[in-house]
């Protein structure tokens, strides 16, 4: 049975019910959980998976301390983005974080097509090949900026996520030491990760503020009674209790 087909059906009509997290992000899952049961088997495209939702398998899994689960290796678009896994100017962040929201939209666009082996390049493959080398260069460029400050000045750098990784690229032991590709595929990574907490922590908070009206109005009063007009300083966002409990209840509300 191909069920990527059924898969593109379900989401497209778990838009038009109201909203339940669950079954609107993963209608499919949703549905065969409760039609076979917390354990089942499905297939995309020619690639079979295995969902398990029992929590003691689960942590087995995790746990994996006799290495009998092998790691799911990374392909297509997704190895593009994210790779196998700081501090830049705002200009270098800037273009690096724009390629890389480029490579999600491919990958989203693409994430549920199935493709035979031995066919053309496609577009997109052209276009993510080209987007994943720019990438590269340029994270490689910064990390070689950083070897050279290190380089003139001892430990200046060291104390970033990229300051260390370049540190770790440095290390004497062949065991421990970071490769370069890992390198780049750690800032990759990071500056993902890093957009999407802080945009969904965000669109989460403006959806309930929007529901809750009543915290809405007590944060726009601690706003204006603490900044009024001015810029907000570092200062006066540590005393920001009522925005910061709508932060973080939100935040526990979006989990559980």
């Amino acid at each position: 049975m191909e069920t990527t087909k059924e898969i593109v059906k379900m989401r497209i009509e778990s838009m038009s019910r109201p909203i339940d997290i669950f079954p609107r992000v993963l209608p499919h899952q949703h549905s065969w959980l409760n039609t076979y049961g917390n354990n089942f088997l499905f297939w995309r495209g020619s690639r079979a998976q295995l969902v398990i939702s029992v929590s003691e398998l689960v942590k087995e899994i995790l746990n994996n301390k006799e290495k009998a689960y092998l790691k799911t290796e990374t392909e297509g678009y997704l190895k593009k983005l994210f790779g196998d896994a700081f501090a830049s100017s705002y200009l270098e962040g800037k273009d690096i974080f724009e390629m890389l929201m480029k490579l999600i939209v491919i990958f989203f666009r693409n994430g549920l097509k199935s493709r035979l082996p031995g066919l053309r390049k496609s577009s997109n493959d052209i276009e993510s090949e080209k987007l994943e080398q720019r990438i590269r260069d340029r994270i490689i460029r910064m990390m070689n900026k950083r070897v050279k400050v290190i380089t003139e000045v001892d430990n200046l750098g060291r104390t970033d996520l990229l300051g260390l990784l370049v540190e770790a690229n440095k290390n004497t032991d062949e065991n421990d030491r970071l490769m370069v590709q890992d390198e780049v595929d750690e800032c990759k990574t990071f500056y993902i990760a890093g957009h999407e907490t802080t945009t969904t922590l965000l669109s989460w908070t403006v959806l309930l503020l929007s529901i809750h009206t009543d915290w809405q109005d007590k944060a726009r009063e601690e706003v204006l009674e603490l900044f009024g007009q001015k810029h907000p300083n570092a200062e006066s966002i540590a005393r920001m209790k009522t925005v910061h409990n709508a932060l973080f209840g939100f935040t526990y509300l979006q989990l559980f």
